[in-house]
């Protein structure tokens, strides 16, 4: 009985030492403040993911839809939700715009990119660019994915010429630049 008992308090502190050991050596990131703490610059927003998109598979690639973008008002997705997800971009390109309001006055240059792919960087640039577009400010999208560009298929543009084609020297960017149906978006 007494090395019953000395085996489960033993086992009880070995598995605790255990679990504070592995929390220990973790050093993954859970929350956007420990991405803040661990770049040591603010978080400028949150972007929730909706539920139901599984982004991109090849099915997802085959037959691209657009309700994703925060342009669109034919979803039939419960339209709190949709504007709950609208609003968190426009909060985001308000905070991005905020933070480089007094240090650029030519334009801005920004980079979504993820540590993998199917992460959603398409639609979040594509998102933000739009909520950028429909404040009036002009939008440029490029596309520099060349394994994977999705843009001409999203926005329902030609695939014709593109960003690879410009850095080639094979087209000029004035060539390349495509119209959208919203106003002062374009993209490459």
């Amino acid at each position: 009985t007494f090395s019953v008992m000395l085996g489960a308090v033993l086992g009880a502190f070995l598995g605790l030492g255990l679990a504070l050991f592995r929390e220990f050596l973790d050093s993954s990131m859970h929350t956007s403040a420990d991405v803040a703490k661990a770049i040591n610059l603010p978080v400028l927003g949150n972007i929730p993911r909706l539920s139901g998109f599984v982004w991109p598979s090849k099915k997802r690639r085959d037959n691209p839809g657009n309700d994703e973008f925060i342009n669109d008002e034919s979803s039939s997705r419960n339209r709190k939700i949709r504007e709950l997800y609208r609003e968190s971009y426009r909060a985001c390109q308000l905070e991005l715009m905020a933070a480089v309001n007094n240090r650029r006055q030519d334009g801005l240059t920004l980079l979504v990119t993820s540590s993998r792919s199917g992460e959603g960087k398409s639609v979040v640039a594509a998102n933000l660019a739009i909520s950028l577009a429909q404040t009036g400010q002009k939008a440029l999208l490029v596309d520099a994915n060349r394994h994977s560009s999705v843009y001409h298929s999203l926005l329902n543009l030609d695939s014709g010429a593109g960003f690879m084609d410009i850095l080639m020297g094979n087209s000029e960017w004035d060539a390349v630049v495509k119209n959208t149906d919203l106003n002062n978006l374009y993209v490459i």
